[in-house]
């Protein structure tokens, strides 16, 4: 008699994977990998559809599918691979859940598979024949690898969750399709796994009746390289698993390193919107560098700015309003997401910075950074210019301050120490980054006048001393009484089209210049 398995998986369910993924896919225009370097920002379902696919099983429930995404500038050369099988808790799962973390490995120089398998509410399958499937997958990448230019002996196998487990399942023992060449080993050269059932937590029911598929009561010497994350507060792969998994490991001589997700639930790191998916990933990445599966000339992130770097969690500057305060936290936390990278150019400041946009375009330079805040003030900038600094850029281009005197209730000689305070910070903690201080613009209102010119002559009366480039874009903004051009503003402060032209052009010639 069949039994029933009875799985209770306290994951994303599968509406609101299909939210996250149709979501995603909004504003996807690419319609070729082809040049593109961070293909892991698309949505799940383009890069499935952007995928070379390949059949690599048939079954009675329906045929089986390996989405293939090979790095750019690709070489006749057999690359390691990657081969990933999202989560579900062996009851869902489709491919483009968890196919961006195949694409990020993709960016960084190696061959991205995400493999479907078979799953209940699909197919009406039990974990068995999960780890069919996958050791099925293994199987087919080995067998096929000279066709699909891909070293046999460089095989990563990794998943989330449910797909983690069966995907340490490809090194134990059994589970193989009837059929099969049993010669061709399942064996993965490495493991990557996120939040990965180990045998204890979810799933009970399954390891009681076959603990032969219980990674954590297989630990022996012998199991390749493996990196797993876990977050401290996942009720569903609980965390102490995964640190006795991982102590098991060490004690039996295998490589072995745990990522500690702090504060973090279930699928503590996926999707690619989880702040904690770059830091993660980078750091996988790494441990695949120093396992010699990627070569670190290819890497797409040398390194990311720690948290630490960041401002506390829940931080906003004092003395703005409430809706500023929220807006200054979604941005730290899109920050992180968006690593500023090596050999940048960073416009640091509030809402003019924030409003124009993309500079890059702008200025007709690719290397240049938004990291403007709207209603920050030097208070906010100095609590996050750490981030910044951490990625030595070639120059910051600095404008801030108009808040701090409007509705900050700052006077202008405190502005301008806070101004101070930035650029000094700067220079002790990138001391090799240009430094440009954009003089305050005017606004329509003549009760700041006064406080906007005390602090650009106090700006201009430092100049030399604190080291750093002062840039008039006051200027050509004001008009014959010293206030913003009607033509150049939507309300008194803020820029119109023409405002942002005319100010991109002021600054250009600094970066045609020095960059």
């Amino acid at each position: 008699m069949n039994k029933v398995y009875v799985l209770i998986f306290l994951s994303i369910s599968m509406g609101d994977l299909l939210k996250v993924t149709k979501a995603q896919s909004n504003g996807d225009a690419v319609t070729s990998l082809c040049c593109v370097k961070e293909s892991y920002k698309l949505s799940g379902l383009s890069l499935k559809n952007l995928s070379e696919k390949f059949l690599y099983k048939k079954t009675i429930q329906g045929d089986m599918y390996l989405f293939l995404l090979r790095p750019n500038n690709h070489t006749v050369k057999a690359l390691p691979a990657i081969i990933y099988f999202t989560g579900g808790g062996w009851i869902n799962g489709e491919v483009e859940y968890q196919i961006p973390n195949a694409a990020w490995f993709r960016d960084n120089g190696i061959i991205g598979i995400t493999a479907d398998y078979r799953v209940k509410s699909r197919h009406g399958t039990t974990p068995m024949e999960c780890i069919e499937d996958a050791k099925s997958a293994v199987r087919y990448v080995r067998v096929h690898s000279k066709d699909l230019g891909i070293n046999p002996d460089k095989i990563i196998v990794a998943g989330g969750s449910a797909g983690g487990h069966i995907a340490a399942c490809t090194f134990l023992e059994g589970g193989d399709a009837p059929g099969e060449d049993l010669k061709i080993s399942t064996k993965p050269n490495a493991l990557v796994l996120h939040n990965p059932v180990l045998g204890e937590g979810t799933g009970e029911y399954f390891f009681k009746d076959h603990p032969e598929f219980s990674p954590i009561l297989n630990v022996k010497n012998g199991w390749p390289p493996t990196i797993l994350s876990n977050g401290t507060k996942d009720v569903t792969t609980p965390y102490y698993v995964a640190e006795k998994f991982t102590g098991a490991m060490k004690n039996s001589g295998n490589i072995c390193e745990l990522i500690t997700v702090n504060d973090a639930d279930h699928s503590c790191d996926w999707p690619v919107s989880n702040p904690d998916f770059l830091p993660t990933l980078i750091e996988m990445t790494q441990f695949l560098v120093r396992e010699n599966f990627i070569v670190k000339n290819n890497v797409l992130f040398q390194s990311i700015a720690p948290k630490s770097l960041f401002p506390p969690k829940g931080y906003a500057p004092d003395y703005i309003i409430d809706w500023s305060k929220n807006h200054y936290r979604e941005k730290i936390a899109e920050f992180q997401q968006t690593p500023i990278g090596p050999d940048k150019i960073v416009m640091v400041g509030n809402s003019l910075t924030e409003g124009a946009k993309d500079w890059a375009k702008r200025l007709d330079n690719i290397t240049v950074i938004n990291r403007g805040i709207s209603g920050d003030v030097t208070e906010g900038v100095l609590k996050r210019i750490d981030e910044i600094c951490f990625y030595n850029p070639k120059a910051i281009f600095l404008l801030i301050g108009i808040n701090d005197i409007n509705g900050g209730n700052k006077l202008p000689a405190e502005t301008i120490q806070s101004i101070l305070k930035i650029i000094d910070k700067i220079h002790t903690q990138s001391p090799k980054t240009k430094v440009y201080v954009q003089t305050l613009l005017p606004t329509s209102f003549s009760k700041l006048q006064t406080a906007v010119e005390e602090i650009n002559k106090g700006l201009k009366a430092n100049e030399k001393v604190r080291n750093y480039k002062l840039v008039d874009i006051h200027t050509a903004f004001a008009d014959n009484q010293d206030l913003l051009k009607k033509e150049l503003t939507t309300d008194g402060v803020h820029l119109t089209e023409a405002g942002y032209q005319l100010w991109s052009s002021l600054i250009r010639k600094y970066i045609q210049k020095k960059m």
